[in-house]
């Protein structure tokens, strides 16, 4: 999928494979979700596994950091997934469901 990778795969049958642009088209056209490591893969199977069917393109991210919900949010956008806002409703019934930081940090 990279230009060092095209170049080592010229002495291999696999050099009847073409550009990494071709692929990623190849595979958008038939809904192929790419994984981009082993541990991408194994959380992709889980997910498909334990998950139900998403009914649209909004996905809700919750997590103990900012920057991995940047990082996230990135990802779904260039996925084509949308990360809505939540309501205040919404956000309190979320908030209700966790412990507060104090008693979570006495946890660990």
């Amino acid at each position: 999928m990279t230009e060092t990778g095209s170049r080592a795969v010229m002495s291999h049958t696999g050099s009847l494979s073409g550009a990494a642009e071709v692929w990623n088209s190849a595979f958008r056209q038939a809904g192929v979700i790419q994984a981009g490591s082993a541990e991408e893969l194994i959380d992709t199977i889980y997910a498909f596994l334990y998950l139900r069917p998403n009914a649209g393109p909004r996905v809700a991210l919750m997590g103990g950091g900012g920057a991995i919900g940047v990082a996230a949010s990135d990802s779904l956008d260039r996925l084509g997934l949308s990360v809505p806002v939540l309501s205040p409703p919404i956000l309190e019934k979320l908030k209700a469901s966790f412990p507060r930081w104090e008693t979570a940090s006495k946890i660990l």
